[in-house]
């Protein structure tokens, strides 16, 4: 199976063993807790309906997977291009080396962001298991899903780096044109 990462140019044993992590956590993973959601909220409103019915810890199960849904994505968001963003300048950029400088840049500086964000979310997973911090119905632990933001900054900031090296190879060819 080919990944949607390995046909864009992720070559080597490496670069398909990230893509298919990658994929597993954007893809596989998230699309199986948004099917979960769908079906645990369309159960929700039929038995609210017909039962007056409603499950306990509805809100904290759908919140410890949304926490999940958000951080395992961000890699795959990122590979696939399909986050929202302003492309003014670099659009017009594009084919020019000062637009791969700019988007050399841009990467740089949104792995320092990262970076800082992955080190606050660490001390957060850190602090959510040591203090023992669980949901307030169903008294599940916050850490599991919690795991899913380190993981997936980290993710995130491998993917950027493996942008920035395209980034960097696409200057060079630019260039040499």
């Amino acid at each position: 199976m080919v990944t949607a990462g390995a046909e864009k140019g992720d070559k080597g044993l490496w670069g398909r063993g990230f893509s298919a992590v990658e994929q597993w956590f954007g893809d596989v993973w998230c699309g199986v807790l948004i099917a979960f959601m769908t079906l645990f909220m369309c159960t929700e409103i039929f038995a609210r309906l017909i039962f007056n019915y409603s499950f306990i810890g509805i809100v904290d199960i759908v919140s410890l997977c949304l926490v999940m849904i958000t951080y395992a994505c961000l890699a795959a968001v990122e590979r696939d291009d399909s986050h929202i963003k302003m492309d003014l300048i670099p659009e017009r950029l594009s084919g020019k080396v000062s637009g791969a400088v700019l988007e050399s840049i841009n990467m740089v500086l949104g792995m320092i962001a990262v970076g800082f964000l992955l080190y606050a979310v660490t001390i957060t997973v850190i602090s959510l298991q040591r203090v023992g911090g669980v949901t307030m119905t169903i008294y599940w632990p916050y850490w599991p899903a919690g795991l899913f933001m380190p993981i997936g900054c980290l993710l995130y900031i491998v993917r950027m780096g493996v942008n920035l090296r395209k980034a960097l190879s696409k200057i060079k060819q630019l260039k040499q044109a």
